[in-house]
């Protein structure tokens, strides 16, 4: 008997449960409408709408129906016994949806819905004229009531707490702190190093091109089919306000909006790869879950929500392999209107120019990976100040401009490109930003973690195009799951074998970041040397080549450091000794060098160099010629920001071909030199 009841009242939960998903659907489709498609009329009728519907849904979801079926269930001295894990879930979620819904006073239920819709008309209007004044009363207006929200629902947590644990569940104030302790001086120190280093990858004449809109959209679109976003299933809308996600119905209805600007294509590109990354999460949910009431089916945070989509945005996204499939297949295709410009870029060009510092950037959506945590972090302060009361709405602008300066190194030059420039605080949103550095932590563990299970070769998928083994992986172990866990913290250690780990993410950027920024590295290895000295030297060439390839133990990652300190330390006192004159630049017409860039060693010989940069990834001659050489009427013109120190390998043949090749005598243009012709045509850029 107590089985059948617990039955009987499991069924009728997942179907009440079911009418208040689709409630809320409802509610994301109308806001989803008055984003993209609204007439300017329509506003007020709209707002109306979702006051209506909000106050439908608070009836749902604490009617007395609803608590019956709950207190059955709770009678019941073993439900993990009788029900699956994601049934066991749902009750779990519910109880405290119900819990909180019922202490919701119906008055301001409402009230929230219709500042959602006001606040967000506020922003807009607000940023669109520059003028944080206009926003002030409704961020006044949203303190005040999501205290009452606090205090009412959740009376036994701090207002801000409760803020950020909506978001992240078991987020407080504490434990948010402690994150940004362990992250803040190590970023603002390394972006402070970088900046001093002032190093430039900028590409010659990129900032003059313009990338029509529609060839973008077009380009957007293959890359989140690629990545296995089901357009038949969701929408890809561009339109000019904040990039978003939103569940319609999910897993089968989820729509995506980007924003495609004609002169920063990674700006629309970057926002498309992040919001297809929550579509990803979203289309991946349980399918028959979703459609039978198991709100366990969704995400059990916010901070999870964002690893996946800064997982595809960056991990993926801003990757060199991904650039090196991208950018011939993608961008080079896309916009062959601008085929004699892109053709002489190439996609390692192309890939340290998007992860390049920008130092004192102001937009946090476009922001680099070094400084976008700082970016979160000044958010995170402010709310902090407003709801502890140190910090009035008023003095926003103020402390915003003064953090900026201190922490990414300038002020914005107006509200809208400062305190305005997200949607978040007009929506109520408060306490949501520090997820997304949680997301960024979770992101690089995550991918660690996947490529682990993929062999070590998933970066390699991910140069050949080949991302549904990425996505298949995630939809496994992340989006299936749901909120079986009750934390991401619970779910996220059990994937990847540990806690949140702040120094996996700080040893990611500290690795990534300067190699991106700075000039191909110093030299490593030197070869043919004699005696016991060329057989020293060439075991640790062989090691060197070992970590190239990727170990990525801690061990070998560590032993890689120190060799590359030894190999610099050894590079500065080879070099500096009789065997070797000055590294040669600025070769006079017609003085191709019959081995790319050389030392000439004083004996009258010369030494073929291959060089590596500091992540392991090695250039021919060929390559560097493909990256950095133009002809003007009398001299080659040197790009790299830097002169280049080469690591001496045996030499290679390319090199010499490249001489003929380019030579004025075509009849010498070999079967041979052609297929290096074919590996590097596009990007080689002699003018005569």
């Amino acid at each position: 008997m107590a089985m059948e009841a617990t039955t009987q009242a499991m069924k009728s939960l997942k179907q009440r449960l079911g009418e208040i998903e689709a409630l809320g659907g409802m509610g994301n489709l109308l806001f989803w409408d008055k984003q993209v498609m609204l007439a300017a009329g329509g506003h007020g009728a709209r707002k109306k709408q979702m006051e209506t519907l909000a106050l439908v849904a608070h009836e749902r979801r604490t009617s007395k129906e609803l608590g019956d079926c709950l207190d059955a269930l709770h009678k019941h001295p073993d439900l993990r016994a009788v029900l699956s894990p994601m049934e066991a879930a749902t009750v779990r979620e519910a109880r405290r949806d119900y819990t909180r819904a019922t202490r919701m006073p119906k008055e301001l239920e409402v009230r929230l819905a219709a500042l959602r819709s006001s606040g967000y008309d506020a922003w807009s209007k607000a940023r669109e004229t520059s003028d944080f004044q206009i926003m002030v009363p409704a961020l006044e207006e949203w303190l005040e009531a999501l205290k009452e929200e606090a205090a009412a629902v959740a009376p036994e947590m701090r207002p801000y707490d409760y803020c950020l644990d909506k978001f992240e569940r078991g987020a407080t104030v504490e434990k948010i702190d402690a994150i940004f302790s362990s992250i803040k001086q190590p970023l603002i120190d390394l972006l402070r190093k970088v900046v001093a280093e002032n190093k430039s990858v900028a590409i010659p004449g990129w900032s003059e091109l313009k990338f029509p809109l529609d060839s973008q959209k077009k380009l957007g679109e293959k890359i989140v089919r690629e990545m296995g976003f089901k357009l038949e299933n969701g929408r890809l809308d561009n339109f000019g306000g904040h990039p978003s996600t939103t569940p319609i119905s999910s897993p089968t209805d989820v729509r995506l909006t980007t924003r495609y600007l004609e002169d920063n294509l990674m700006f629309g590109i970057g926002a498309t790869i992040h919001e297809a990354g929550h579509g990803l999460y979203e289309q991946g949910r349980d399918l028959e879950a979703s459609e039978n009431g198991l709100i366990a089916s969704g995400p059990p945070s916010l901070g999870l929500h964002e690893s996946q989509s800064l997982l595809w945005e960056r991990s993926v996204g801003l990757s060199r392999e991904f650039w090196s499939h991208y950018w011939s297949r993608g961008v080079v295709e896309a916009f062959p209107e601008l085929e004699s410009s892109l053709g002489r870029i190439s996609h390692e060009d192309f890939y340290r120019q998007i992860n390049v510092v920008k130092p004192g950037f102001q937009i946090r959506v476009d922001a680099d990976e070094l400084s976008y945590p700082l970016h979160v972090l000044l958010r995170y302060e402010i709310e902090k100040g407003l709801f502890d009361g140190s910090l009035s709405v008023q003095e926003i602008p103020g402390v915003w401009k003064a953090k900026m300066e201190e922490y990414v190194g300038a002020a914005p030059k107006d509200d809208a490109e400062g305190c305005l420039q997200d949607v978040h605080w007009g929506m109520g949103s408060f306490g949501y930003f520090p997820t997304y550095v949680i997301g960024a932590i979770y992101a690089c563990q995550i991918f660690d973690a996947a490529d682990r299970d993929m062999g070590g070769e998933l970066r390699q998928q991910v140069g050949e195009g080949r991302l549904l083994p990425l996505r298949e992986w995630l939809r496994d172990k992340i989006h299936r799951v749901g909120s079986v866990y009750e934390t991401a913290e619970e779910l996220v250690e059990l994937v990847t074998g540990k806690p949140m780990d702040t120094g996996l993410y700080l040893g990611h950027l500290t690795t990534k970041i300067p190699n991106t920024i700075l000039a191909l590295g110093p030299a490593f290895v030197f070869q043919p040397c004699p005696g016991s000295a060329g057989l020293f030297l060439g075991l640790f060439q062989e090691f060197l080549l070992l970590v190239g390839k990727g170990l990525k133990t801690s061990l070998i990652a560590t032993l890689g450091s120190a060799a590359l300190k030894l190999s610099r330390t050894i590079s500065q006192s080879l070099f500096s000794s009789k065997y070797f004159s000055a590294f040669q630049f600025g070769w006079t017409l017609g003085e191709l060098p019959d081995n790319g860039f050389t030392f000439k060693h004083k004996l009258g010989t010369k030494v073929g160099g291959v060089l590596f940069d500091s992540d392991g990834v090695w250039y021919s001659s060929v390559d560097l010629l493909k990256r950095t050489i133009t002809w003007p009427k009398t001299t080659y013109r040197q790009l790299l920001p830097e002169p280049l120190a080469p690591v001496m390998i045996n030499p290679r043949k390319p090199y010499h071909l490249m001489e003929e090749a380019y030579s004025d005598r075509p009849q010498k243009r070999t079967p041979e030199v052609a297929g290096v012709l074919e590996m590097a045509p596009s990007t080689l850029n002699f003018r005569h």
